[in-house]
């Protein structure tokens, strides 16, 4: 099952498990198509030396956040840094009990007083309205003048038992990048996507995200996974076509035959390409593993060129014939692989009888 199938599934679940749910939940229950055993494949940092924290974390969750996680192969953008914006009321007890109010009672008259719901609706005999007015307080301007109950016929104001201020959600959380406060980005794929592909696609908006922001809010890429896998890649790629050319040179040097060195040089490649051919059909892609396969496999196409190439060409000088040439080195290396393989075995097996029957040393 392809993790877009299971995530209709999930969605179906949550949709159908909605009425059970208790009504005063803060956010509705979400998921994400992430390994949560899996890191980051890029993390980026925002940072400002003019916009607050606050102000930036909300940028890079409307604009930067929303717009790298609808990528292919994306499967969760998660925000470091807890500088999300928020209103903070710091209520005075003494204050509240001198009014006969509990802190109970302050937070009954805030919920009430910050809903979203539609007031009501107009009936006619031809159209139907619905009367919505947004009653969300979203700054502590608008938090203090708040009435929250009547004592001895005078209402009682939120500035007259709290303190309202504009803060951030958690206070004691923070994050820095380069010895500046920022705010985290961190970009995790879903399971079975290319990194190498994820990431590019990423690099490719940034730009486009970068014009979207404030020109005094710095977007910057603090990790990349990418980049040993890139360095891995350059690596095996240099160590195969110096494989290549040290057996061209080494079969030309030692058997001055033209001949006999076209052979290794058409070899080597052709099994190469055979491979990689036989990768994509089959949806492989490369990997540390993959790559490390590679290597050690030219490894073995190299050991039976030059093998199979000396043989042939000691037995001609022999004056053995071309085809009896090539029969006799073909047994040749077959008889070399089954020694090389019987001197393995025999070494692991003498190294565990050595492990176990050793006699312990002396004092």
């Amino acid at each position: 099952m392809s993790i877009d199938v299971a995530e209709q599934g999930v969605q179906a679940a949550i949709n159908g498990a909605s009425n059970l749910l208790p009504q005063g939940l803060p956010n509705p229950p979400i998921y994400s198509k992430v390994n949560p055993a899996d890191a980051p494949i890029m993390t980026l940092a925002l940072t400002s030396t003019s916009l607050p924290l606050s102000k930036v974390e909300d940028l890079a969750d409307t604009t930067l956040a929303q717009k790298i996680s609808q990528l292919s192969g994306v499967g969760l953008v998660s925000i470091s840094g807890g500088q999300r914006p928020a209103v903070r009321i710091q209520a005075n007890p003494t204050a509240l009990a001198s009014y006969g109010l509990s802190l109970e009672d302050l937070r009954t008259a805030l919920s009430q007083a910050n809903v979203d719901q539609a007031k009501g609706t107009f009936d006619g005999l031809h159209q139907a309205y619905t009367i919505g007015a947004n009653d969300q307080l979203i700054s502590s301007d608008s938090y203090r003048p708040l009435i929250i109950a009547y004592h001895n016929g005078a209402p009682v104001r939120l500035t007259d038992v709290a303190n309202v201020i504009d803060g951030v959600e958690n206070a004691k959380q923070a994050a820095w990048a380069n010895l500046n406060p920022a705010v985290i980005l961190n970009i995790q794929r879903q399971p079975g996507a290319n990194i190498i592909a994820v990431v590019d696609r990423v690099k490719n908006l940034l730009p486009q995200l970068k014009a979207a922001l404030p020109a005094s809010v710095q977007v910057e890429i603090l990790t990349d996974r990418t980049t040993t896998i890139r360095a891995s890649v350059s690596d095996v790629q240099f160590t195969l076509v110096l494989t290549v050319a040290l057996v061209v040179m080494v079969i030309f040097l030692f058997l001055r035959s033209l001949r006999a060195t076209i052979i290794p040089s058409v070899a080597v490649p052709l099994s190469l390409i055979g491979t990689f051919a036989v990768m994509y059909l089959l949806g492989y892609s490369l990997n540390n593993l993959s790559l490390m396969a590679l290597t050690i496999s030219t490894g073995f196409v190299v050991d039976d060129a030059i093998v199979m190439i000396e043989n042939i060409s000691r037995y001609i000088e022999e004056g053995e014939s071309a085809f009896a040439s090539r029969a006799e080195g073909f047994r040749t290396n077959r008889l070399h692989h089954r020694f090389a393989y019987r001197l393995a075995h025999c070494r692991a097996h003498s190294s565990s009888l050595y492990g176990r029957y050793r006699r312990p040393a002396l004092p």
